[in-house]
């Protein structure tokens, strides 16, 4: 256990909900004329994450790329007094992700600086930002930051010394060997949510084929199935939630608690039922959007 505080590395967004009323369409297209438009802006993926981390009162990190654009200056702003940010001039633009939602329900996305990370990080930047970190979580959405080698070498030689979980996604780098837990979701790791016993043997699986300590697979309201390379092994239930209004952030919500729950000393499987029971409290009070 480490006083440090817990350190968010990975692809962070800006989210922007345009949100509008729409009475009538265009009459030159099928689409929704909006009026009383307003923007609501939200930290998004590895920003998300470091929220979820820190929302007990750790302190915590975020290690990401962003560009010299107003969109970073947003992100840093809607972060201030939660999360230390460590922004690396990597891109030209910030990734944003813009909604736009009329009568609550999205009828179009528009994804601007999402094409990922344009120059290579400095290994002795990423080593400053973790140095002293009681646990790294890595939250990849896919923008190439985790697969360059000096991202990984600094991760490797922190995680040598400390719990690092790697939160993966399908575009992204193979989890670091010697990882102490990786959480894909069933989408990722290949599994019905619905089939606990088949996301059980498949985390033994992904724990050898990525050789990593431990795997927990999130199956959304089911909870987790957790399996590690020695035969331990875990369902862990999640807690009902009536008419969830947003399940978006969940995934960030569990890795989260999971490191901190690390950081903290705990063993692994009693961080996968803290993992859970943030996620289904996060769902519950409306998720992301919230």
């Amino acid at each position: 256990m480490s006083d440090g505080p817990v350190v968010v590395l990975g692809d962070a967004l800006l989210d922007v909900d345009l949100r509008g009323v729409s009475r009538r369409d265009c009459p030159d297209a099928p689409a929704p004329v909006l009026e009383g438009t307003e923007a609501w802006y939200r930290p998004g993926g590895a920003a998300l994450a470091a929220l979820c981390a820190g929302a007990g009162g750790r302190e915590v990190v975020l290690v990401t790329a962003l560009g010299g654009d107003p969109a970073a200056e947003d992100l840093a702003e809607l972060l201030r007094g939660s999360v230390r940010l460590v922004g690396l001039p990597l891109m030209e633009r910030t990734p944003t992700k813009t909604r736009v939602q009329a009568n609550g329900r999205t009828v179009a996305r528009l994804d601007e600086g999402c094409d990922g990370v344009e120059r290579e990080a400095r290994a002795e930047d990423v080593a400053r930002a973790l140095d002293g970190a009681s646990a790294v979580l890595v939250a990849d959405y896919g923008h190439g930051l985790t697969r360059q080698a000096p991202v990984r070498e600094a991760l490797a030689a922190r995680a040598r010394r400390v719990p690092l979980v790697w939160d993966p996604h399908p575009r992204g780098a193979v989890p670091l060997p010697g990882a102490r837990l990786v959480t894909p979701n069933a989408a990722e790791a290949e599994v019905p949510e619905g089939e606990e016993e088949r996301a059980l043997r498949r985390a033994g699986e992904l724990a050898g084929v990525w050789d990593v300590r431990s795997v927990a697979v999130t199956l959304g309201a089911r909870g987790a199935a957790w399996s590690d390379r020695s035969g331990g092994r875990a369902l862990v239930p999640g807690r009902p939630v009536e008419s969830p209004a947003d399940t978006c952030g969940a995934g960030d919500a569990f890795a989260a608690a999971c490191a901190v729950a690390l950081a903290e000393g705990a063993r692994v499987p009693d961080a996968v039922r803290r993992g859970v029971a943030s996620a289904s409290e996060f769902v519950a009070g409306g998720g992301a959007s919230a």
